[in-house]
């Protein structure tokens, strides 16, 4: 029916049927329009006029424009008004949201990989705040602000907080017991000669520094020296002698590799670090009290490391073990029984 130039209608049998308009627009007038499947069984499209304009269709809608979205008026399909999905959305690529999105009656959010916020997040009510509740491990890179308490694991019971990196806090800390390293120090190297640290007792790439060490704390050494293995001896430096290993892990810490050192309660009074690929590098670690530096004990004793000598206000016993005193210089001086000043 019609011709090439007007409105055709075709039928085959046992073919393809179509009708096809050669010029101008081509219109279905109705207030209602359907399409149905042959028998009139189940409608595959329907249109819709009146309170509540829309598209009705059974099966899948397929848009192959493969134009990305860059906004909300671009894209293969665009829609101007609001869309309510019944049941789940897979999305293959990025999701830009450019107001907010509200999670109403849902009681998990799982997300596989990471979620980048730009800006904050809040969870609760404006101005009450909600919980955030980790199954397993949260991971929070970045500076995070909580303006009340933040409780880890259990109520009641708490949980570990673990930093991968630095943590920084600023305010009060309040904690029951610390599992943590009190003095971190990064290391550098001057040539090889000479390890660089940085870090607590006012370090800023200080050449091969005497430190002081506490039995019963933890320590970390950081190496970053590019290529010179840190280790704990016994010896004294200018070798690698033989290793100090009570309480260290990762001896002979490679670049890249952080050196842990729980300081024993029964640690030697002074031991030293060094560099296994140069002699030059190195220097000592004094335990506890035991330092190069002069000593007080109260107003009345004084012990100076440079000189050896002990001064006190007074000394009391029969001085029986004591030899070689002299008060000139020279000669002998026993005591058998006797109070001195």
């Amino acid at each position: 029916m019609g011709g090439d130039d007007d409105l055709e209608i075709l039928h085959t049998a046992g073919a393809n049927s179509y009708i096809k308009n050669n010029t101008g627009q081509f219109e279905i007038r109705s207030n209602t329009s359907k399409i149905f499947n042959k028998n009139a069984s189940q409608t595959i499209a329907g249109f819709t006029q009146g309170a509540s304009v829309g598209i009705t269709t059974v099966g899948i809608l397929t848009a192959y424009d493969t134009t990305q979205s860059t906004s909300a008026s671009t894209g293969a399909v665009v829609i101007h008004g609001g869309v309510g999905i019944a049941k789940s959305l897979t999305v293959g690529g990025n999701i830009s949201v450019g107001g907010t999105l509200t999670y109403e009656d849902v009681t998990n959010v799982d997300s596989v990989g990471l979620i980048t916020a730009r800006s904050g997040i809040q969870f609760g009510a404006a101005g009450v705040g909600g919980t955030i509740t980790g199954t397993g491990a949260v991971n929070i890179i970045g500076i995070s602000t909580f303006e009340s308490n933040v409780e880890f694991g259990q109520a009641g019971v708490g949980g570990t907080v673990t930093a991968l990196g630095h943590a920084e806090f600023v305010g009060i800390v309040t904690a029951s017991g610390l599992d943590a390293a009190i003095s971190v120090w990064t290391l550098g190297a001057s040539g090889t000669n000479h390890y660089t640290f940085t870090g607590p007792g006012d370090l800023s790439a200080d050449t091969d520094p005497d430190l002081q060490l506490i039995r019963g704390q933890r320590y970390i050494f950081e190496n970053r020296s590019g290529g010179h293995p840190f280790r704990i001896q016994s010896t004294v430096n200018g070798s690698a002698g033989s290793a100090y290993n009570d309480g260290v892990s990762n001896n002979d810490a490679g670049n890249g590799t952080d050196l842990v050192f729980d300081v024993p309660f029964d640690a030697p009074s002074v031991l030293y670090y060094q560099c296994t690929s140069h002699g030059n590098m190195g220097g000592v670690i004094y335990i506890g009290s035991s330092s190069g530096d002069d000593v007080n004990v109260g107003t009345a004793i004084s012990m100076y490391a440079s000189s050896g000598i002990v001064s006190a206000t007074a000394f009391y016993g029969d001085g029986s073990q004591l030899e070689g005193v002299s008060a000139s210089g020279g000669g002998t001086f026993d005591i058998t029984s006797c109070l001195f000043i």
